[in-house]
């Protein structure tokens, strides 16, 4: 009899316990959730290269590598047109929702024969639903335009020159 008393008590104990804890975090405002998480936004663009002194000056770069920083494996191409889209990164996971809202920079890779880029995405830091960015146009510099030549420093790191 004691036994069972004081198992009784613990219970009442544990469940009192668990009432404070999920009334303290609905009054937080934070709620956990299941569901699909965006990881990062879709992006969409156009990659074009700049040739000052061409009649032509903005043409389209077809075949460039385009992908998240964070998800290398998810690579796509630019197209003849230069027109790329980039699809989102998605999970199912616990989140706590939260009455906040923030934004978040995702980097964008962009690959072009030896040279590599970085364009900044934002969007929001917790997507329950899917984000569209148009970056619009992007303005590649010719490979002419970049002398690759290295040179070491004899006192310091390797520098472009």
């Amino acid at each position: 009899m004691i036994l069972s008393r004081t198992i009784h008590f613990k219970m009442h104990g544990l469940l009192k316990l668990s009432t404070c804890i999920s009334c303290a975090l609905l009054l937080l405002g934070c709620v956990p959730r299941l569901g699909t998480i965006y990881k990062t936004p879709e992006v969409q663009g156009k990659l074009v290269e700049f040739f000052p002194d061409a009649e032509r000056q903005f043409v389209p770069v077809d075949g460039a590598k385009v992908y998240h920083q964070d998800y290398p494996e998810m690579v796509v191409y630019s197209d003849i047109n230069g027109d790329f889209l980039l699809p989102a990164v998605s999970k199912t996971e616990v989140s706590m929702l939260m009455p906040a809202h923030a934004l978040r920079r995702y980097p964008i890779i962009i690959e072009k024969q030896a040279l590599s880029f970085i364009v900044l995405s934002s969007s929001t830091l917790l997507m329950r639903s899917l984000e569209q960015n148009d970056l619009g146009e992007i303005i590649l510099p010719q490979n002419t335009q970049i002398n690759q030549k290295v040179v070491q420093n004899q006192t310091g790191p390797v520098i472009f020159k």
